[in-house]
């Protein structure tokens, strides 16, 4: 727990910090550091952007877990159900990730099996048609995982089958034989049943409920940007409040979580920010990057005395200036 405050605490900012740092060249002198740009060269900018996580819930597999209420809407036959979470084995034998399900009622759930289970580290989907535990479907692997690393998982439903996808590719499926069974007295979760009861240990960040099939095929491009509410966002939950016991839902519709038992805050999913980046008057262009590398090439303007090269970084102006030897 001590390395994950100190991660909290280093990436605490929403927004990345980018670095400049200037090389003496032939004939130019730079001379100024600002922290995930290089410039080399009189004539070329090298572009690096460097990922900070927002924050994320954490759930300490004893008695933590976040309640959205029951007034979110039953999945019915088309859906996705998804979130990032990272595990940490807890001890639980079935730990709940995400569930809309209170003892023998349930709609659906995201599980993973935990110590003494036999399918430790399995991701496994679970539905119902009728509202009843007792007759649940159960899609099971072939996903394991044992890294504490951060994953992506989303339960789809298309109308004719349910599938597990586990960091964009496809997991097993099982025919959809119609709207999955509403119990609407029952809250959706995070971390645990609403009971509460099969406990996870862990983080969980960016949870999103959609009245689409957001995801198909064999394999797919993990999200690496937080998610945006639309027409099809039932809930959006960003989690990225550093402190209380409430999680803000961002789609509008006002289904805000309740953190129960101390749930606290960690360093979450490290998404790839989005810079924007000019130069001027050198260069008129502006662009947004999404991580990697842009080259941006320019000229001195003068042949003697000081040449400025202004330019800005999401919004905020900064300048270089180049001194002919």
């Amino acid at each position: 727990m001590e390395k994950e405050k100190n991660t909290m605490n280093n990436d605490k900012m929403r927004n990345v910090a980018v670095s400049m740092w200037a090389q003496k060249q032939e004939n130019t002198a730079l001379r100024q550091r600002i922290p995930g740009v290089t410039l080399c060269g009189t004539c070329m900018l090298l572009f690096f952007v460097q990922s900070m996580g927002q924050t994320a819930l954490f759930f300490d597999g004893i008695d933590d877990q976040v309640l959205f209420g029951d007034a979110i809407p039953p999945l019915g036959h088309v859906f996705t159900v998804e979130c990032f979470f990272k595990w940490y084995g807890g001890t639980d034998s079935w730990q709940a990730i995400l569930e809309r399900q209170e003892w023998g009622r349930q709609e659906w759930g995201i599980i993973i099996g935990g110590p003494g289970s036999g399918y430790e580290g399995e991701i496994d989907g679970a539905f119902t048609y009728d509202g009843d535990h007792g007759n649940a479907h159960y899609i099971s692997g072939p996903f394991t995982i044992n890294d504490s690393l951060w994953h992506h998982v989303a339960l789809v439903g298309t109308g004719s089958e349910i599938v597990v996808y586990l960091d964009g590719q496809r997991g097993n499926a099982e025919r959809q034989e119609g709207p999955l069974g509403a119990v609407d007295d029952v809250e959706v979760s995070a971390g645990s049943l609403m009971n509460p009861y099969e406990f996870f240990n862990g983080c969980i960040d960016e949870i999103r409920i959609s009245s689409t099939a957001r995801y198909g095929g064999q394999r797919f491009d993990v999200p690496q940007q937080p998610f945006s509410a639309d027409q099809y966002t039932i809930a959006l939950w960003h989690c990225d409040e550093e402190s209380g016991d409430s999680v803000f839902d961002s789609s509008g519709r006002e289904y805000h979580g309740v953190c129960r038992q101390g749930v606290r805050r960690t360093a979450g999913y490290p998404f790839v920010p989005v810079h924007t980046f000019s130069i001027l008057p050198h260069s008129a262009a502006s662009f947004s990057l999404r991580g990697g590398q842009a080259t941006i090439r320019w000229c001195w303007k003068r042949e003697g005395g000081k040449s400025p090269l202004v330019y800005t970084v999401d919004g905020h102006v900064l300048t270089l200036c180049g001194r002919r030897k």
